[in-house]
């Protein structure tokens, strides 16, 4: 004759020897546990692949923004700082340093790409571009694997402009300025912008593509500046 096992309380179901069978409990508790694990790896998942969207968003628009940041004197200039450094001083697609900056962003991306899912639990997607920076610059940058080509400094590609390009004609030392002293002047413009740190040539009116008068302009606001105006 076949014995019927016995249930207890809470559904609990004992052996032929009254031993409380847990089996079924501790599967169920099993599935819950995964069911829970699974839910947590899909959210960590959609953190990341939000995350690498919103990096190529916050390149495709990078170029823009932080020239309207530098012409609008903005108020953080340590995110201008970090952001260009983010895009490899670049300035567009146009110029050369721009496949520099595609090397960076795709250097950061592989490495998000590398992490494991456990990785975005203390990741907060950024709400504004300047979080989105300081990320980016913070915990990602330095961490990248990525290889740059190597391009002389803005400031050197300016001074050898002025030194053998640019037509001193143009250059406004003053309308009693004889040529032999623009020459002597020219000199000493090109000491003062020796003397210039790097960071000044980064500046968006130095870009290779901009109007070259807009840029004759700009020199002859410097003249004033460093005080090479003779009148």
């Amino acid at each position: 004759m076949c014995k019927k096992k016995r249930t207890g309380e809470n559904g609990i179901k004992f052996n032929d020897k009254g031993e409380k069978s847990m089996k079924d409990t501790n599967s169920t508790t099993e599935n819950i546990t995964t069911k829970e694990e699974n839910v947590m790896n899909e959210e960590l998942l959609k953190i990341k692949e939000q995350l690498i969207d919103d990096i190529k968003s916050w390149y495709e628009d990078s170029y823009m923004i932080i020239r309207d940041m530098e012409q609008s004197n903005y108020e953080k200039p340590w995110i201008i700082s970090e952001a260009r450094k983010l895009t490899a001083n670049a300035r567009g697609g146009d110029d050369k340093r721009d496949a520099n900056c595609t090397a960076i962003m795709e250097g950061i991306i592989r490495y998000i790409e590398a992490q494991p899912e456990e990785f975005f639990e203390n990741v907060e997607i950024p709400w504004n571009w300047d979080d989105m920076v300081e990320l980016l610059y913070h915990k990602f940058y330095s961490n990248a694997d990525f290889e740059l080509i190597e391009f002389s400094s803005r400031k050197e590609e300016f001074i050898e402009w002025l030194s053998k390009c640019a037509d001193i004609d143009m250059l406004e030392f003053g309308n009693e300025v004889e040529s032999e002293e623009k020459l002597e002047l020219k000199d000493e413009l090109l000491d003062a912008y020796e003397n210039e740190e790097e960071e000044y040539f980064e500046k968006a009116w130095y870009d290779e593509w901009i109007c070259v008068d807009e840029l004759y302009d700009h020199v002859n606001e410097d003249i004033y500046r460093f005080g090479l105006y003779k009148g």
